[in-house]
């Protein structure tokens, strides 16, 4: 509970625009940046870790905030999925070099209408940025 309750005071930091001061020297292993991100959740024990490039490694100034996003996505998922079902996290190497990451679960899902409804939105949506903040908030509140 500890470690959940110090993601979410650096998550506010982050928020906030303060800078959290504390990177890795050089690159850090994927598979520990993962490890790390398991281990920040509350329910850590229903995360299994099933394939990872085995050589990649992440830019040390990276590491963290990578770490706090996944985790970020591991609460999600283990908060809204079945008490009893697993959470998978995987990742492959791109042709490109690039890492993509997965995180599947059996979550509650949505209608199909639903789905295809909110799809629609953010096909159709304006890029965040090109909005006034009193415009952006009276549109997604």
């Amino acid at each position: 509970m500890a470690t959940v309750m110090r993601r979410h005071s650096e998550n506010l930091l982050v928020l906030a625009g303060a800078e959290h001061g504390h990177s890795h020297p050089g690159p850090v292993p994927l598979v520990d940046v993962m490890r790390a991100a398991v281990s920040e959740i509350e329910r850590y024990e229903r995360v299994t870790i099933q394939s990872l490039p085995p050589h990649a490694h992440i830019a040390g100034f990276a590491a963290d905030d990578l770490s706090h996003l996944v985790a970020e996505l591991l609460e999600n998922a283990t908060s809204f999925s079945p008490p009893d079902a697993q959470v998978q996290l995987s990742g492959w190497l791109l042709e490109s070099g690039e890492i993509m990451l997965s995180v599947q679960d059996e979550g509650i899902g949505m209608a199909p209408d639903r789905l295809e409804e909110l799809n629609t939105r953010l096909a159709s949506a304006e890029r965040a940025d090109d909005l006034d903040p009193p415009r952006a908030a009276r549109d997604w509140a």
